[in-house]
C-alpha cells in the first residue's frame, strides 16, 4: 500500500486499499473493526463477480497455460467494466458552506499551490459512523477560495493518517508540495531539519492576517508552529480555540468532591477521579 500512497497525488486514483485506510483516523484511536471489516468485504464483490463470468476461461488457461485471442479480448472488456464500475462519482450537495456570507473576488493573483491535507475528505460522501451526508472539502473550496482567487490552481492531495509523516516527507524533499495540513510534531521535527520556511515575512505583508482571532497562547505559545526558541513562526495553528474538560458537576456532589478549579491540570483531574472510582455512593 505504501508505493500507490507515494506515488500517487489524487485521491480519485487511489487503490481500494487506500480506501480502506481512510476509514481508520485519529491515528488508529477511533477504528471501527465493524465498518472495516464491512468496507473490506464489499471491495472484494467486483473481484468475485468477475471470477465468476471468467473462472472457465481461468481454469482451462491454468490447464493449457494460456488462452485464446478470444478470451484475452473478453478478459480484457471485462477488466475495463470492472475499473469504470468502481470509480467513485460524486456531485455538489447543494447546501450553503459559506454561513450566509457573501463570497467575493480578492485577488487577481496567479500561480499554483500545491496543498498536502492529512486525513481530509476531499469529496462529499456519507459518515460510515452516523450515516450522515457529508460536505467535502473540495466543495467548499470551489463556493469560496476559488471564487476568492479565481485564477490561483489548487492541487490537493488526500493523505491517510496512517502514513502522512512518510508521504509528506517525501512530498517535502521532493519539493513537490506548498503548504501541508499535519501533526504538530511532524511539523517540529521537518522545521529542525529545515524542511519547513519560517512564515514571518508572508504574514507580515498580509495586512488581511489577523493573529488576535486565536485564543491566547494558540499561536505564540504552540510548538508545532513556532521554532524552539519562540523567535519564529513556520506554522499557522488550524484550531482557532482549545480542548476543553466537560464534566458533571452533580457527580462530584453525590462523592462529596470538590469540584474542578478553573484551570485544572492533569494531576487535579487523575487525584479527584481516584476519589470517585467505584459505586456512586447516592445511587
Amino acid at each position: 500500500m505504501l508505493w500507490p500512497l507515494l506515488i500517487l497525488k489524487s485521491a480519485t486514483k487511489y487503490t481500494i486499499q487506500i480506501g480502506l485506510a481512510m476509514f481508520t483516523y485519529n491515528n488508529g484511536i477511533n477504528q471501527q473493526p465493524s465498518i472495516i471489516m464491512a468496507a473490506t468485504t464489499t471491495s472484494l464483490i467486483p473481484v468475485i463477480v468477475v471470477y465468476m463470468f471468467l473462472q472457465r476461461y481461468i481454469i482451462e488457461s491454468i490447464a493449457l497455460s494460456g488462452v485464446s485471442d478470444m478470451k484475452k479480448t473478453v478478459l480484457l472488456i471485462l477488466s475495463f467494466v470492472l475499473v469504470f464500475t468502481m470509480a467513485a462519482c460524486t456531485g455538489s450537495s447543494g447546501k450553503d458552506v459559506t454561513g450566509g456570507v457573501q463570497i467575493e473576488k480578492v485577488s487577481d493573483m496567479q500561480g499554483t499551490v500545491r496543498v498536502a491535507l492529512a486525513g481530509w475528505q476531499l469529496e462529499n460522501g456519507i459518515d460510515a459512523l452516523t450515516g450522515n451526508p457529508t460536505i467535502g472539502l473540495n466543495e467548499y473550496l470551489d463556493k469560496t477560495f476559488k471564487k476568492m482567487y479565481p485564477n490561483i490552481k489548487l492541487e490537493v492531495y488526500q493523505i491517510p493518517w496512517e502514513n502522512v509523516k512518510a508521504k509528506q516527507t517525501a512530498m517535502l524533499l521532493s519539493g513537490d508540495a506548498d503548504v501541508l495540513y499535519t501533526g504538530g510534531a511532524f511539523a517540529s521535527q521537518w522545521y529542525q531539519e529545515g524542511l519547513l520556511r519560517d512564515l514571518d515575512d508572508l504574514i507580515e505583508k498580509d495586512t488581511s492576517f489577523d493573529p488576535n482571532i486565536y485564543l491566547e497562547g494558540i499561536m505564540n505559545n504552540s510548538y508545532s508552529t513556532k521554532s524552539p526558541d519562540g523567535s519564529k513562526q513556520f506554522g499557522i495553528p488550524v484550531a482557532l480555540g482549545r480542548r476543553m474538560t466537560i464534566y458533571d458537576k452533580k457527580l462530584f456532589e453525590d462523592w462529596g468532591v470538590d469540584t474542578l478549579t478553573a484551570q485544572p491540570g492533569p494531576e487535579e483531574i487523575l487525584d479527584k477521579a481516584k476519589k470517585m472510582t467505584g459505586k456512586n455512593p447516592k445511587t
